[in-house]
């Protein structure tokens, strides 16, 4: 049995490889990032093609070295051929993105092109999250329309579990700066420094215990290639993580895709779940994040609202998409809202009340007759508030309250 390659052998067995399609320009191998990349004659970076992934699969099958060297050399000369699920396996990665983008961006596709657009398929995470599966050639990265999956004759869940194989190979060491305390040698916070768009998504995956912080790790996925973690009871890594999140939010469109404003904590089992911070005990992160996530929230909602207000379907049921508000009560609390309107069908968003208008008598003036909390007016109204297949949320209503129902809505109403 032949001893296996190091990762350095390995490296100039690819680049002897690579050098043949290259007419014009240099290659050179990035130690750090243990790969390859290709430069113009003049310097300029043209690709870089990672061997993480490469490496991994030759280490657990030696006598493929060479099948695994010719699939190194074709991305020099093209884009491996999407079809072909052999060809693409060691270029599947998994992507995490802002749900409310991928279904809009889905949704956009089939009202153009109907079922030509195929499903919308990935792993809902955290309910604001997709997570699903990319074609990275190390120059660029490409979704994997549902067809094209289809062809390929191998299940969604078997797709995401290699995907998350070669994510795992793509990361044989940890990659972060520390923000580190003088004076007491303790790292109140951790930023990943891999920047390859998959830095969010290891979070999933990973929950690197080697990073020590004060109290209960934390972790903000600013965007697919930013990172935080940092201890509940850092007062120092609290603000630093705000002040990015506040520099972010005031960028213009970032390089990475942003993604939703959520901080996360792991749970029992290790798994991530949504933190929400204690409104007095934590009250810095819990304001910050609270207005955040609902400028998040409105600019969604009203990307939405414009493009199901143009939809001719709903045009022709004369269905109003409802708009989502967002309101300072006079302690400083923000809060959002929709309203219900007396005499019209209406897609409401989800928001934490419901205003009701009652119709004075035309039509044309209304009259605010109750403000109560989403959870109350879901159990009063039943049937008459249905979820419709939307994200983010929205509700179809049906008629208008009854009497008795309005006295209901009435008893618990918020307004004074």
């Amino acid at each position: 049995m032949s001893q296996i390659l190091s990762p350095e052998q390995f490296a100039e067995l690819a680049v002897e490889r690579m050098v043949e399609p290259i007419v014009d320009g240099d290659l050179s191998l990035d130690r750090d990032k243990f790969a390859l990349v290709v430069k113009s004659g003049t310097g300029q970076p043209l690709q870089m093609v990672r061997l993480s992934r490469f490496y991994e699969t030759y280490a657990q099958e030696p006598t493929l070295l060479d099948d695994i060297l010719k699939r190194v050399a074709e991305l020099a000369r093209d884009q491996p051929n999407i079809n072909d699920f052999r060809s693409v396996a060691p270029n599947l990665m998994p992507a995490i993105r802002d749900r409310a983008d991928v279904f809009f961006e889905w949704y956009a596709a089939r009202r153009e092109y109907g079922d030509a657009a195929g499903d919308l398929r990935g792993l809902v995470f955290a309910e604001h999250f997709i997570i699903y599966p990319v074609i990275d050639t190390g120059a660029r990265l490409g979704s994997v329309p549902s067809q094209v999956m289809d062809s390929w004759g191998v299940d969604f869940e078997s797709i995401m579990e290699l995907a998350i194989q070669n994510l795992v190979a793509a990361t044989p060491h940890t990659n972060f700066s520390s923000l580190v305390d003088t004076e007491s040698n303790t790292s109140e916070m951790h930023q990943s420094t891999w920047c390859d768009h998959f830095d969010a998504v290891r979070t999933c995956y990973f929950d690197f215990p080697e990073l020590d912080v004060p109290g209960e790790k934390l972790y903000l996925m600013l965007d697919t290639s930013r990172l935080f973690i940092w201890g509940a009871d850092s007062t120092v890594g609290t603000a630093y993580v705000l002040n990015e999140l506040e520099k972010a939010a005031e960028e213009n469109e970032s390089t990475d895709r942003r993604l939703p404003p959520y901080v996360f904590r792991r749970d029992v089992t290790g798994g991530l779940v949504i933190h929400h911070p204690h409104p007095e005990k934590e009250a810095a992160l819990y304001n910050a994040l609270r207005r955040h996530q609902i400028i998040h929230r409105s600019r969604i909602y009203e990307r939405q609202r414009v493009f199901l207000s143009s939809d001719a379907d709903i045009q022709e049921q004369e269905i109003y998409v409802g708009k989502f508000g967002a309101f300072q009560k006079p302690d400083g609390q923000i809060y959002t809202a929709c309203t219900w309107t007396e005499g019209a069908e209406i897609l409401l968003p989800k928001t934490d009340t419901v205003m009701f208008a009652k119709d004075k008598g035309e039509g044309t003036e209304f009259e605010m007759a109750a403000e109560v909390p989403w959870e109350k007016v879901a159990e009063i109204m039943g049937d008459q508030l249905v979820a419709v297949n939307f994200y983010p949320p929205r509700f179809r209503t049906v008629g208008w309250p009854s009497d008795a129902q309005l006295v209901q809505l009435k008893k618990i109403s918020l307004l004074d």
